[in-house]
């Protein structure tokens, strides 16, 4: 099914739930009785399925800290080391720098995920939406706000995007807090304006998936935002929870519509945030804390089977209602997966680990449901591969030269010089690796580009018939190359110490 298809079977499918729905939902709305799947999120990859992790390290795996400055603070080092937080959000005082310098930054971090034993890469999350949402500084393409990007049409937002998130992965983020997916339907609104693409959901909802193919082209996993949607209340979540009138019905025509093209485009992450909406919880409770909101309509009635995180837990709106040792506990009981603490105190951060830590052992948030997030976080940090440090250099352990990692293309551009697997055996378990993940894979944008690395480098005279030749022949790009990289084991990637062997290694010594 296209997913165009999806969407539209997704949209009729809600329609029919809501009308039978009650405007209130104080408990969690039941799933419609019709099965759909939109465009689901690749499941971890049976290369790497990730054991079951002692409950301290799933708590740490669903936690996104902050620092303060441009160099790890020893509460950071604390954070990770200690309490085994999986992730870091980079602001400008951390990363308003060159695009080398947040590369160093990035590798100094994935160093000490390593040296934490983390069960996968750390994830670095960064904030570039464009305009004046845009975090990285120099030698990073930059983008126009959302709404001006979205006058050139979606082909244009695709390669725009593109060329930042490839900025983006070069540096080693790993995922992007972007799109906006809102809908600015309030002129009162003080946060979205032309963060996005407009208000009418048949424009917004293709322009989202447009940006989100251009993430995902550049190597960057996508965050849909902000569910279920900021610009039809008036006010600011950095300063006061303001309140949405919107009801249920509305809302499925409405906003519902472009966050479920953006999970119908295959988004990596959607993110929740601080708004009531007395339409969809009749309770007093903000959107993102609320379980009837981020489970009932967003894992359930829209289907969405990636990582669910969280807004900022330092929004000034949200501390002033409910501190974050307790709303880091809400956001968990809630359904969410990645709670962004996102503040410079680390000392606060680190309380807010214990107390969610602590409600674990106590039962108030469930060790499964710790369990299952911690494996969906996992497994978008395995689909999305840690930069190879420095700059995607290793030494080869036959020269000690650096030993440069390239795509299938420009292996082929060089006319196929470069190293070559181990042995054969070797080199049959990596084109069986490459031609599994082709087939799993979820994007779009590498299954239409299957292939064309294969055929160039067999005009170079390089595979026997249909065999892919080269590391990635049957995938294309140096997002492929990033891509596998994760899922493929070390020993696959030695050079070898002869030239024997048809299965070139896509790599040149330098």
């Amino acid at each position: 099914m296209t997913p165009r298809g999806a969407l539209t079977l997704l949209l009729a499918v809600m329609m029919a739930s809501a009308c039978a729905a009650p405007a209130s939902t104080s408990a969690v709305p039941s799933p419609p009785p019709t099965a759909v799947t939109v465009a689901p999120v690749a499941p971890t990859s049976a290369l790497h399925t990730p054991p079951a992790l002692p409950i301290d390290v799933a708590v740490g795996q669903m936690v996104v800290a902050g620092f303060g400055g441009n160099v790890i603070t020893p509460g950071l080092r604390h954070l990770i080391l200690d309490d085994k937080v999986g992730g870091v959000i980079l602001f400008t005082a951390n990363c308003g720098c060159s695009a080398d310098g947040l590369g160093q930054l990035v590798d100094q971090l994935r160093q000490l995920g390593r040296d934490a034993a983390l069960p996968a890469p750390l994830l670095v999350t960064i904030d570039q939406e464009g305009g004046t949402a845009s975090r990285a500084g120099g030698g990073i393409a930059p983008l126009p706000d959302a709404f001006d990007l979205g006058r050139q049409g979606a082909a244009a937002v695709t390669t725009a995007v593109s060329r930042t998130a490839g900025g983006l992965a070069s540096a080693g983020v790993t995922l992007d807090l972007a799109p906006v997916a809102d809908l600015r339907t309030n002129p009162d609104d003080a946060v979205i304006g032309d963060r996005s693409f407009g208000s009418d959901p048949a424009r917004v909802g293709p322009l989202v998936a447009a940006y989100i193919e251009g993430l995902h082209q550049g190597g960057v996993a996508s965050t849909v935002k902000h569910f279920p949607g900021l610009g039809g209340a008036p006010g600011n979540p950095h300063n006061a929870i303001a309140t949405d009138p919107v009801t249920m019905d509305t809302w499925m025509r409405g906003s519902a519509q472009s966050f479920a093209a953006g999970i119908a485009a295959g988004t990596d992450a959607v993110m929740t945030t601080a708004v009531y909406v007395p339409g969809l919880d009749a309770g007093r409770t903000p959107a993102m804390l609320s379980r009837p909101v981020v489970t009932g309509l967003l894992r359930q009635r829209l289907r969405f089977s990636g990582v669910i995180v969280t807004d900022s837990l330092s929004l000034g709106g949200l501390q002033a209602v409910m501190p974050m040792p307790q709303s880091i506990v809400a956001a968990a009981a809630a359904g969410n997966d990645l709670l962004l603490l996102a503040n410079s105190d680390t000392t606060l951060e680190d309380r807010s680990v214990a107390a969610l830590q602590q409600a674990v052992a106590s039962g108030t948030v469930s060790p499964a449901a710790v369990e299952d997030s911690a494996q969906r976080v996992i497994s978008l940090r395995m689909r999305y591969p840690s930069r190879q440090a420095p700059a995607g250099r290793r030494l080869s352990p036959t020269t000690g030269r650096a030993l440069r990692i390239d795509s299938p293309e420009a292996h082929c551009r060089r006319g196929g010089r470069g190293l070559v697997v181990h042995d054969e055996a070797l080199c049959r378990r990596q084109l069986r690796a490459a031609r599994e993940l082709t087939n799993r894979s979820h994007h779009r944008s590498l299954r239409s580009s299957a292939g064309r690395g294969a055929r160039g480098c067999q005009r170079l005279g390089l595979g026997d018939g249909g065999a892919v030749p080269p590391l990635l022949g049957s995938m294309a790009g140096d997002r492929a190359d990033r891509h596998i990289r994760a899922h493929l084991p070390d020993d696959l990637l030695r050079p070898a110490h002869s030239a024997q062997g048809r299965c070139r290694h896509a790599g040149e010594a330098r």
